[in-house]
């Protein structure tokens, strides 16, 4: 509800999601309202994604879905390569 509530009030142009938890809710309530997202998987993440990612990528959540790995992007073709810092 407080997620809802935010991206109601607030002018938000794109909501940028950096795996955690947290970010389901947002990129959800930001889904249904027609907010454009990021979603970048933690640079952890080198052989499989976070739970967060998993269910960001298959319920596609998130307009970009940013991996930070060649190995991820391998394995979700759907996502994006991201620079590695």
């Amino acid at each position: 509800m407080t997620t809802h509530r935010a991206l109601r009030t607030e002018a938000i142009d794109v909501i940028i999601a950096i795996g955690c938890s947290h970010a389901v809710p947002m990129l959800l309530a930001g889904r249904l309202m027609g907010c454009k997202s990021i979603y970048i998987e933690s640079i952890t993440r080198v052989d499989k994604l976070s739970n967060t990612g998993r269910l960001v990528y298959h319920l596609r959540l998130s307009s970009r879905f940013l991996v930070q790995w060649p190995r991820l992007q391998e394995r979700y073709p759907a996502g994006e390569l991201g620079s590695i810092l």
